[in-house]
């Protein structure tokens, strides 16, 4: 199985990959308990309970888990349940994407019209699932987060349903969201989408422009196997090695320097990034 990442409020990429569930079901509630980011103690827990608790609780019985995946985002946490996708926590966005307008949930709701769900992923106000073979994403999209811009309407609002990201349809192996950017696998190859201020969608733009639909990752056209989305940079595995591309103001980019390469491309590195 290809593995997942998503976006928590430390700005890092978390994996979620079964059986690793106890591992994300305890990242959400660390985060819910005020450690990090400016929402604190929001409701990410999927029961009725606002108090934070620093060890991993029960959220909900396990059934319908089994071989799933979870991820947590800023406030917010999404798991594939019997084929479907459930959310709680935050929702000023619309990022639990059940269509409701309430802005948040202590309990678990259904995401509206997934079947067949693959892989969930959690950003910093955004979610993603691939269903069917395609991408679906609901929640913020003042950056372009969602990918379902066309040229005929270039700049789609916040969407509180999925939505289909442009031209990825079928094909998808993987997807990953960042803060406000999203990047996928489709047939080996990567591509993003959303805020670009500190190149993090790859394409190599030297204007560093927002895309708001699937543009490809520079060099990156086969051999991705797993793909993973930070604050404002990515990272994939590309034939067995590490390439990243994006902010590099803390050396998130493994490439022993502090520079944010200009325009943004992939850095490739050894398997170790020492």
């Amino acid at each position: 199985m290809v593995q997942v990442r998503s976006f928590d409020s430390c700005n890092e990429a978390r994996a979620t990959r079964w059986p690793a569930v106890l591992a994300m079901l305890w990242l959400a509630t660390a985060t819910a308990a005020g450690g990090c980011g400016a929402d604190g103690p929001a409701a990410t827990f999927g029961a009725a309970s606002a108090a934070a608790t620093a060890t991993p609780g029960a959220t909900f019985a396990a059934a319908g888990l089994a071989n799933s995946a979870i991820a947590g985002g800023n406030a917010h946490t999404c798991a594939v349940v019997s084929g479907g996708v459930q959310c709680w926590g935050k929702n000023d966005r619309g990022q639990l994407g059940d269509g409701s307008s309430v802005t948040q949930s202590f309990q678990r709701v259904v995401v509206a019209g997934l079947a067949a769900v693959q892989a969930v992923t959690a950003g910093g106000a955004h979610s993603c699932a691939i269903a069917g073979g395609g991408a679906r994403c609901w929640g913020a999209n003042d950056r372009g987060e969602l990918g379902n811009a066309t040229p005929q309407n270039p700049g789609p609002p916040d969407s509180h349903v999925p939505v289909a990201v442009t031209n990825l349809a079928s094909g998808l192996q993987a997807i990953a969201a960042g803060d406000q950017h999203t990047c996928a696998i489709v047939n080996g190859s990567a591509r993003c989408w959303g805020a670009n201020d500190f190149g993090q969608i790859g394409n190599a733009d030297p204007g560093n422009q927002d895309a708001s639909s699937p543009v490809g990752v520079a060099g990156l056209t086969g051999g991705v196997q797993a793909i993973a989305a930070g604050g404002s940079h990515s990272c994939a595995i590309v034939n067995g090695s590490a390439r990243c591309w994006g902010f590099n103001g803390l050396g998130a980019l493994g490439n022993a320097t502090q520079d944010n390469p200009q325009p943004a491309t992939a850095i490739r590195r050894s398997r170790s990034p020492a």
